[in-house]
């Protein structure tokens, strides 16, 4: 395979070049530091990893940056950059759409226990005892282990107590999601702790104001600003009072304007770059820093027989 054909599984930032004799090494981030070592060509690669859960894991020395929250400085004092997930969201894929409002609040999250799904299910009985019910749009994504029984029991739940839910199915295409934050007047994210939620830049730049509780360790609370959106108490009553507040206020907000100048991925790349010219600079490398871009992740191409595959080369 021709040099300029070899694209690995992971997330590429740019590809390995020959210009004029010299190999500018390309960029790669993967979020599984195990497939550093027998997965990647090192000779070709620059290797970031890019931290999804709210840890610091144990440092790698073939790892030549890490791609953290902020919140995680002290924890990671290798070469780090504060840009996660969040940062790298497009603005032209998300976007308003300029259809009418039908939901308050969209709760997009996966169904594992640390999104604390419990405090939304607090937050709607809440509001629905105080004579103003929130309407809500949910959908979870199936990862991890055991997400099936928890499901079934929160949406009984739901059920049970009669709140004024709607359930979707999970949806991993950009067009419907887009739509489902359009139709929403806030989005909101309770999590115990994250890693720099991609839903929170996915929704700003649908024009919603964001939500996020204070405690959420690893996540959001230290970006949002009354621009953009409110930060409230991990409570029943918290969260539905921000809801509350974030519907009545919603003009005066301007999320997508924020999060155009901080967060997308136009944003973002600049900031990427300047961690990659320091890099290059300590190491002693040529990277290939002309065609970096964020083409988003494969999830496909984390099947073992395309990693395997990669490995043969």
């Amino acid at each position: 395979m021709a040099l300029t054909e070899f694209a690995p599984t992971h997330v590429v930032f740019s590809p390995p070049r020959i210009r004029e004799g010299v190999l500018h090494r390309g960029v790669v981030a993967t979020d599984d530091e195990e497939t550093i070592p027998t997965q990647l060509r090192r000779d070709l690669w620059t290797v970031a990893v890019l931290l999804h859960g709210a840890t610091i894991p144990v440092w790698n020395r073939e790892v030549d940056l890490y791609m953290t929250s902020a919140t995680f400085a002290e924890k990671c004092p290798q070469p780090q950059v504060h840009l996660t997930a969040r940062n790298f969201v497009d603005d032209a894929t998300y976007y308003p759409l300029g259809i009418p409002k039908q939901v308050d609040v969209i709760f997009n999250v996966t169904w594992a226990p640390c999104k604390r799904h419990e405090l939304m299910i607090e937050a709607l009985t809440w509001s629905k005892q105080r004579g103003r019910p929130i309407s809500c749009l949910w959908f979870g994504y199936h990862w991890g282990s055991g997400w099936g029984q928890r499901e079934a029991d929160l949406r009984n739940e739901v059920q049970r107590r009669n709140l004024n839910v709607t359930f979707a199915e999970a949806d991993h295409n950009a067009a419907e999601i887009n739509r489902r934050y359009n139709v929403c007047r806030s989005a909101l994210i309770c999590s115990s702790r994250e890693a720099g939620p991609r839903v929170m830049t996915e929704a700003m730049l649908a024009d919603i104001p964001y939500i996020a509780t204070s405690d959420t360790y690893g996540g959001s609370p230290e970006l949002v600003t009354p621009d953009c959106g409110i930060v409230c108490e991990p409570t029943g009553p918290g969260i539905a009072s921000a809801i509350w507040r974030a519907c009545d206020e919603r003009s005066s907000f301007a999320p997508r304007t924020w999060a155009q100048e901080y967060l997308c991925t136009r944003a973002s790349l600049p900031i990427l770059r300047e961690s990659l010219v320091r890099v290059q600079r300590n190491r002693g490398w040529r990277i290939n820093l002309d065609e970096l871009c964020f083409p988003g992740i494969d999830w496909l191409g984390r099947l073992a027989t395309v990693r395997n595959a990669e490995a043969a080369l």
